[in-house]
This record gives C-alpha cells, structure tokens and sequence, in this order.
C-alpha cells in the first residue's frame, strides 16, 4: 500500500477575509509568511521582527490566536509580496 503526502491547500487571497483593517503597521516578531490564513498552508518564508506591512484585513475574529492577517509587505525580501500571517504578530499601530 503506497502512502501519499496531502497536497498543501491552494493560495487563498483577500476573498477569505472577513473583516477589512486598511492600517500601515510593522509585524512584532520574526514570523511564518503563508499562503493561505491558516499553518495547514505553505509557508513562504518568514517576515523579520519590524518588517512593515500593509495589513488589508483579517480572517477570524481580531485578537484571537486563531485569527489571519492578509498583509502586503513593504520593504525586504518579499517586498510587494501579498500574504498571510499570525495576527498576533499584528500589532494596531498607536495613534498620538
């Protein structure tokens, strides 16, 4: 009986959002950049601790673990480049 490794799901883009953001922001820590909002997707690469982003919109509820952050990046490796990562390395930038 042969064994075959499930194929990792399709790239999903901001379809799978739920709730619209529109916020210039720095991701918090050195982070996995996937395709899909979710760790069952590819991983791109990662996104070093400051890397700023523009955060687009989220997948899952805001400030749960389990919530996505569909971000173009803006600078580095993967500059212009539109992904998904953790939210909980999405900070809210603070207004002054």
């Amino acid at each position: 009986m042969a064994t075959t490794a499930s194929a990792a799901p399709a790239a999903v883009g901001k379809s799978a959002c739920n709730k619209s953001v529109k916020l210039d922001t720095r991701v918090s820590g050195t982070v996995k950049f996937r395709t899909g909002p979710g760790t069952k997707y590819t991983a791109k690469g990662q996104l070093a601790k400051e890397t700023p982003v523009y955060w687009a919109c989220n997948r899952g509820s805001t400030g749960s673990n389990k919530s996505w952050s569909y971000v173009k990046v803006k600078s580095g490796a993967h500059k212009g480049k539109w992904g998904w990562v953790s939210q909980a390395y999405v900070p809210v930038p603070m207004q002054y």
